[in-house]
């Protein structure tokens, strides 16, 4: 599943925990991999750089070496508003991330709700859904997630499966924030 500087679409409902696997990825990329993070959301506690859309446009010569972490992508790069000049510019970045060394995570409810030149580019999309105890209540931060390889669309069988547990950096995010367009 190694890819040079993929693109990651991190999918699923409201509440199942797309914006909270982000932050892991966040720590871990700071943490682990010694890498720059850029978020369009606000992180506590893990050092970032702060971006949003609009920005994009200038494509700052800074943003590389590093993660970008992308919530709520439908509203940079909305499949209804493709030829916007957000758009053009966030899939002019992703085609240039390698370049950069550059990796993409971006989350959306529904993949389709993204422009259809960046759902070209994605790697792997992750499912997520929230994970439920015995009882079939909510387990709030854990979900269930397949990973399905964006490039063999024929096979909807999950190259990987997991369980991810977020629950200890639900501290380092606002689950409340509105990302803005």
């Amino acid at each position: 599943m190694k890819v040079e500087s993929p693109i990651i679409a991190v999918v699923g409902n409201k509440g199942a925990g797309k914006t909270l696997f982000l932050t892991y990825i966040a720590e871990y990329s700071h943490l682990i991999e010694k890498r720059k993070v850029f978020s369009n959301f606000e992180l506590n506690h893990i050092p970032y750089y702060d971006f949003d859309y609009k920005m994009l446009l200038e494509l700052p010569d800074d943003m590389e070496n590093g993660v970008i972490l992308m919530d709520e992508t439908q509203m940079g790069a909305d499949a209804y508003d493709f030829l916007s000049k957000k758009s053009k510019a966030i899939t002019t970045l992703a085609t240039q991330l390698r370049k950069r060394n550059l990796d993409l995570y971006m989350t959306t409810q529904r993949f389709t709700f993204i422009a259809k030149r960046l759902r070209d580019l994605t790697d792997f999309i992750f499912a997520m859904e929230v994970a439920k105890d015995y009882n079939n209540d909510i387990i709030k931060g854990v979900a269930n997630v397949e990973v399905y390889d964006r490039n063999d669309i024929f096979d909807e069988t999950p190259i990987k499966t997991f369980i991810f547990d977020g629950r200890n950096f639900f501290n380092h995010y606002n689950t409340d924030e509105v990302i803005k367009g």
